[in-house]
């Protein structure tokens, strides 16, 4: 689970928020395809992001937030920093950045 809410803006004319998505946990059946992304982005500049990794990275937000919206809408009204503070939160959990399990901590 994550620590705190995941939020994905997506904004209109005049740069003005039109609707905000809240995530708080990443379903557990979207972990494996976090984890094939993060293979196949490695270290990854945004800076230098090609086109079929920006797809990938939409298509994982697309699911993580339930299909509440489209890739088109995400093209023209998000914001890639915060696409990007997303996909960080997301990929720290894939990374094993879940709770330690109780059943393995020692006493």
């Amino acid at each position: 689970m994550a620590t705190s809410p995941m939020i994905l803006n997506f904004y209109g004319k005049n740069n003005e928020c039109e609707k905000t998505l809240t995530r708080t946990f990443v379903p557990w059946k979207l972990l494996k395809e976090a984890i094939k992304l993060q293979d196949q982005l490695g270290d990854m500049d945004p800076k230098n992001m090609k086109p079929e990794e920006a797809d990938a990275i939409i298509n994982l937000m697309i699911a993580v937030f339930g299909g509440q919206f489209t890739k088109e809408e995400a093209d023209e009204m998000c914001d890639m920093g915060e696409v990007i503070s997303v996909l960080t939160t997301i990929m720290e959990i894939a990374s094993g950045g879940l709770p330690k399990n109780p059943l393995q901590v020692k006493k």
